[in-house]
């Protein structure tokens, strides 16, 4: 089943239909992703506690938009004490001019922007 999941998960990171268009990603924004991805839904199987999990894929004409998240138990958001892998994923992102936003409230949400560099 999580097999199943993560090729359900790339394939729209390959190809995102929005407003009836086919938008394929490029490949450094296609493994970043796929990486955060791969990260979010581990640690939401690990530690969340969560019963559901929410991908939502846009963009516009500037960025494009990954919105995760999960109906868990949430997580502390104290500098001191970051995870490894909210900062993994920071880092990565760095390199394609993007950002996280990390919002721990009724659950986690992670807002991931990237501007498209067309």
């Amino acid at each position: 089943m999580i097999t199943d999941f993560y090729v359900l998960v790339f394939f729209y990171l390959v190809f995102l239909k929005v407003a009836n268009l086919i938008i394929k990603f490029a490949k450094n924004i296609q493994h970043v992703l796929a990486s955060i991805i791969k990260e979010t839904t581990t640690n939401v199987l690990r530690y969340s506690q969560a019963n559901n999990m929410r991908f939502c894929f846009r963009e516009d004409d500037n960025n494009f938009f990954l919105e995760i998240s999960d109906d868990g138990i949430g997580f502390k958001n104290d500098k001191t004490n970051q995870s490894f892998g909210i900062e993994g994923m920071k880092k990565r992102l760095i390199d394609l001019d993007g950002q996280l936003e990390v919002i721990s409230q009724h659950g986690v949400k992670l807002k991931i922007t990237i501007p498209r560099k067309d």
